[in-house]
Parts: C-alpha cells; structure tokens; sequence
C-alpha cells in the first residue's frame, strides 16, 4: 500500500492507480492540480473500487461539488483555503461528502439549496443539476453550513463489489470527519 504527501506534489499517479474508474480519475486529477495551483489544502478518501456506477452521472455530482469548492476557497486567504472529498459505501449507497472552508457570512440551512451568488449565465445551476442527478439515481443531496464550513452531501445507490482499496491511515488524526476512517486518504 502506498501513500501521498506533498513532497513531489504529483498526485496525479497515485489517484490513477487507487481508483480504478478512469472517468473518476478524470475529475480527480483536474480538481488537484487546480487546487494545488490555488494553492487549497486537500484531503482526499476515497474507498471505491470497480462498481457498476452511473460514470456520467457520478462525474457530473463531483465536478459541480468540486467546483463550488473551488470558488468559495478562492474567495478565503490561502490559509483558510481547506477542501476534503469522502467516498465511501454504506450498505447499498455510495455517499460522497465535499467539505470546504467559506466565509463566515455564509449560511445555508440544512435541505434549502442557495442561491447563487455568481453572476453570469454559467453560474447558479451546480447544485440544482446535482440534487437532480442524485435522485435519479435514487439517492439524495444535501447541504447546509456550520461555522465556517460547507457540506456537500450525497447518496447514490450503487452496487458495491468486494475489491475496495483499504486505507493505510486508520489510526491517523485526520482533518476530514469520522465518514473516512475506512478510505484512501491523500493529503495535498
């Protein structure tokens, strides 16, 4: 078992040879090298193998999720600069969780979507596209703030088969919660 830090600052291998999806490795591998060079501290745990997964879909969640992290990260100093991404399995659902540092002045209360406060055409349907995407795939999103963070979850029902990478990190201190104890933890 291999693990990640931040000596070479190359994730981009390590992520392509934990998960095995190359449409998830995809988005994970643009995601790190744009919060590497926004300079935002990540966390990545990842316990999912080779499922039957809806691909666009998934792709679709994370990247909208991953996105609007990387905004309100780059609306902090780089200090507070904070994402972490849990994926892991319970029982049949694949539950994703995207937690990043926001301003204080942000609220969002639990089972209200916000509104955007982008402008531009572009702006403004992440989230909706994301709750959309998770009931169809009779799952549910959620997210809400407290204190200075955002939470971004999801739950996809998924098959899951029996080849998920285990994490070398189980008794390690971690800056993601409780939810990742059992995934692949990469520190950037």
């Amino acid at each position: 078992m291999r693990s990640w830090n931040d000596e070479s600052g190359d994730i981009t291998g390590f992520i392509c040879s934990l998960v095995l999806i190359p449409y998830l490795n995809s988005v994970f591998t643009y995601f790190s090298g744009k919060f590497e060079k926004s300079e935002i501290q990540t966390e990545w745990a990842l316990s999912i193998g080779d499922e039957k997964l809806p691909y666009m879909e998934l792709c679709q969640i994370l990247s909208n999720g991953l996105e609007n992290a990387w905004y309100a990260s780059m609306e902090l100093p780089p200090e507070k600069r904070k994402v972490s991404v849990q994926m892991r399995y319970n029982r049949e659902y694949l539950l994703i969780r995207i937690k990043n540092h926001c301003n204080s002045d942000v609220f969002v209360e639990k089972g209200e979507l916000p509104v955007s406060t982008k402008g531009g055409a572009e702006h403004g349907f992440g989230l909706r596209t994301i709750q959309e995407a998770a009931r169809r795939l009779e799952g549910e999103m959620m997210c809400y703030t407290d204190k200075e963070y955002f939470f971004l979850d999801v739950m996809i029902k998924a098959e899951q088969k029996n080849n998920v990478v285990p994490s070398p990190f189980k008794n390690e201190k971690k800056w993601v919660t409780d939810a990742a104890e059992n995934g692949i933890i990469l520190r950037g």
